[in-house]
């Protein structure tokens, strides 16, 4: 669908200028931020930058949050999405959105515990000498 320019109202071209006054239409391009698996700060970082990116085009509305996520997501995020975006929640589009990648890729508990312990040694002593320095 074309646009009409905002100075004098005509439609304009597709290269987004009016050929009758010459205003060019900023072009804004919605990019998500990368994520990879393990990065620093989670996926509740990467969500945060999300928001702010939306907050700085000036996408406020549910459905548009919503659309201009599902068209910039990467394909590790798609794929375990791809049920939201092919049925389209019928109300709080991008909150569902954003709720199932919080799911999806937050570390569960047990992972959590596991990266934890991961960089703890025990050295040569038995599990119990372990169980109990740790909990000294």
């Amino acid at each position: 669908m074309t646009e009409k320019c905002p100075k004098c109202g005509k439609f304009m071209n597709a290269e987004g200028s009016c050929t009758s006054c010459s205003v060019p239409t900023p072009q804004f391009r919605f990019e998500v931020p990368a994520y990879s698996v393990g990065q620093q700060g989670g996926i509740r970082t990467w969500i945060k930058q999300v928001e702010v990116r939306l907050r700085l085009a000036n996408v406020t509305t549910e459905k548009d949050k919503y659309e201009h996520l599902v068209a910039a997501l990467s394909p590790d995020i798609t794929e375990k999405t791809y049920d939201l975006i092919i049925n389209e929640p019928a109300t709080n589009q991008y909150t569902t959105l954003i709720h199932r990648i919080e799911s999806e890729f937050e570390p569960s508990e047990s992972d959590q515990i596991k990266r934890l312990l991961k960089g703890i040694s025990r050295g040569d002593g038995k599990p119990s000498v372990f169980f109990f320095e740790g909990n000294a």
